[in-house]
C-alpha cells in the first residue's frame, strides 16, 4: 500500500535552471516530514535535469520524473497521477515559497476547507512573510465560491475583485493549495499552451464547498521577459480559438444564462489580447491592410462571431477595453488598428 503523505509539491520544470535552486531551496526549507516534491522535467536542454536529480539524492522527499517535452499542462498532470499527498501545491519553477509558508499554510491545512488560498508577491524585496494590514483569514461560503468562479471569466466583477484583493490569484494553479480529492478527476488541458489554468480552475470550483483565504503574503510570483506572456506568439489566435471550444464546453455545463454571458465577456477580452500577442506585437511587421485582414479573418470565425455579436459591453469595465470592444463589436477596424498601434508605441517606452 502506497504511504498516504500530507502535502505533495508540484513542481514543472523546463530550461529553469537560473532560478530552479532558489525555487526548491524555498520548497525544502519545509521541515514537515509527511511531504513529497515531485519534479518533473519536461524535457529540459539546460541543466534543469541534472539539478533536479542532484536535489533528490540530497532530499529522499524529492521525486524526479524526466519526460519528453510535452508541455506544462502534461508535466502537471503526470505529477498529479503519483501524488500521494492529502494536499495538492503546484509551484512554479522560477518562483519561491516565502520562509513562512510552513507555519502560516502548512500547519493550517484542515480537511474541513477544501482550497487554501494565500496573497503574493511579486516584489523581490518583500520576500519575507508579512500579514496584510486589518487582515485575518476569511472563510469562503458557497456564494462567494460562485463569485470567484465567474469572475475567472469577468475579472472586472466588483465582488470578485474585492475578494482578491489585488494580492489573491485565483487563476494560476500556484495561488493555491488543492485538496486532492477536488481535482483527482480533473486534468489540466494538455493541446493548448495558454489559459489552461483557468479552464483547470474553473472545473475544479464546479467541486468546491468551502475554501479559505488566508491573510498572509506566502508566494513570490516571478514575471520575467522570459515568461510566456512576455513572448511573441505566432499561434496564438488558433490557440485562442481551442482554448474557448474548450472552456465553452465546461460553461455549458453550468446550465445558467449569466454565465453564457460572462464567456462572451471573456471571449471578447481573450480576443483582444490575443491581438496585442500576436498581429500587434511588435516582432510582428505587418502592413496596415495585412493587419485589417487578419482581424477581419478571425472577426469572421463562427465561434467568435456569435461571442463578440452578443457581448454586452456594460460587463467591462475597463475604457479601454471596453472602447476596443466597441471597434471590435461594430467592426470599427481602423480604429481598431490605430488604438493597438497607440498602445505598442506606449509599451515599447
Amino acid at each position: 500500500m502506497v504511504e498516504m503523505k500530507k502535502l505533495s509539491i508540484i513542481v514543472p520544470v523546463y530550461n529553469a535552471q537560473k532560478y530552479l535552486k532558489d525555487c526548491l531551496n524555498s520548497i525544502l526549507r519545509i521541515k514537515e516530514k509527511e511531504l513529497e516534491v515531485i519534479i518533473v522535467d519536461d524535457g529540459s536542454t539546460d541543466e534543469s535535469g541534472r539539478i533536479c536529480d542532484e536535489y533528490a539524492k540530497r532530499d529522499e522527499r524529492v521525486k524526479v520524473i524526466h519526460q519528453k517535452n510535452s508541455g506544462v499542462s502534461s508535466a502537471r498532470n503526470n505529477g498529479i497521477s503519483i501524488a500521494v499527498g492529502e494536499w495538492i501545491l503546484f509551484v512554479d519553477s522560477d518562483d519561491c515559497l516565502l520562509s513562512n509558508f510552513e507555519q502560516d499554510v502548512v500547519n493550517k491545512l484542515d480537511l474541513k476547507y477544501d482550497l487554501f488560498f494565500y496573497h503574493f508577491t511579486q516584489n523581490e524585496k518583500q520576500l519575507f512573510p508579512e500579514k496584510l494590514e486589518n487582515s485575518s483569514a476569511h472563510i469562503c461560503n458557497k456564494e462567494e465560491i460562485k463569485i470567484i468562479q465567474r469572475g475567472l471569466l469577468n475579472q472586472d466583477d466588483k465582488k470578485y475583485r474585492e475578494l482578491s484583493q489585488g494580492t489573491i490569484d485565483f487563476v494560476s494553479p500556484w495561488g493555491c493549495v488543492l485538496k486532492r480529492k477536488v481535482i483527482q478527476e480533473i486534468k489540466f488541458p494538455e493541446d493548448i499552451y495558454w489559459s489552461e489554468d483557468r479552464i483547470f480552475k474553473f472545473q475544479v470550483l464546479n467541486h468546491v464547498e468551502n475554501a479559505i483565504i488566508l491573510p498572509g503574503i506566502e508566494y513570490f510570483y516571478r514575471s520575467h521577459g522570459e515568461s510566456i506572456t512576455h513572448k511573441y506568439k505566432k499561434d496564438i489566435m488558433f490557440n485562442l480559438k481551442e482554448m474557448c471550444k474548450l472552456m465553452l464546453k465546461v460553461v455549458n455545463k453550468k446550465k445558467k444564462q449569466n454565465y453564457r454571458k460572462l464567456f462572451d465577456v471573456f471571449v471578447v477580452r481573450q480576443w483582444l489580447y490575443c491581438m496585442q500577442s500576436g498581429i500587434y506585437h511588435s516582432q510582428m511587421k505587418m502592413k496596415k491592410k495585412d493587419r485589417k485582414n487578419e482581424v477581419k479573418r478571425w472577426r469572421n470565425e463562427e465561434l467568435f462571431i456569435e461571442c463578440i455579436n452578443s457581448v454586452q459591453l456594460r460587463y467591462i469595465k475597463k475604457r479601454q477595453i471596453k472602447i476596443a470592444a466597441f471597434c471590435l463589436k461594430y467592426r470599427l477596424y481602423n480604429m481598431l488598428d490605430c488604438l493597438y498601434l497607440i498602445q505598442r508605441r506606449l509599451n515599447a517606452r
